[in-house]
């Protein structure tokens, strides 16, 4: 291990000034390197916080859709229920106006029959009373 001893070359100095020229531009070049990376790096940081924020917005709103869809399935099936009755309800509306119907004729049919009535009862009146006049003067 012998200490190398110095060039005093010109054609040694040149090499040993481009040799440190490169070291110098390597050692700059690393250091923009690193900066860069450290940059990046940051970078890459703010992405993937911003991407763990998306991810959280996108699940809760994934959570309220679910929720929606489940809400508008019961308006829905509450929908059906209703329209289900409205029909049974319909239904029962026709089926009550044939019963009042029928008891209007069946009211028509007594008052009928109650004048019907009363005008035989008139006529056996008139005869009786007729026949009782005829009695009474020998017609």
């Amino acid at each position: 291990d012998k200490p190398q001893k110095k060039c005093d070359r010109k054609a040694c100095k040149e090499f040993q000034e481009k040799l440190e020229k490169r070291e110098e531009k390597v050692m700059t070049e690393r250091q923009n390197l690193t900066e860069l990376i450290v940059k990046r790096t940051e970078e890459l940081k703010n992405t993937e916080e911003r991407m763990a924020e998306v991810e959280r917005i996108n699940s809760i709103a994934e959570e309220r859709s679910k929720g929606i869809k489940s809400e508008i399935q019961q308006q829905k099936e509450e929908m059906e229920r209703m329209e289900q009755q409205q029909v049974v309800v319909k239904q029962e509306n026709i089926e009550m106006g044939h019963k009042i119907m029928i008891l209007e004729l069946e009211l028509q049919k007594q008052h009928f029959e109650a004048r019907q009535a009363q005008a035989e009862m008139i006529k056996a009146l008139w005869y009786k009373k007729g026949a009782e006049t005829k009695a009474r003067t020998g017609d």
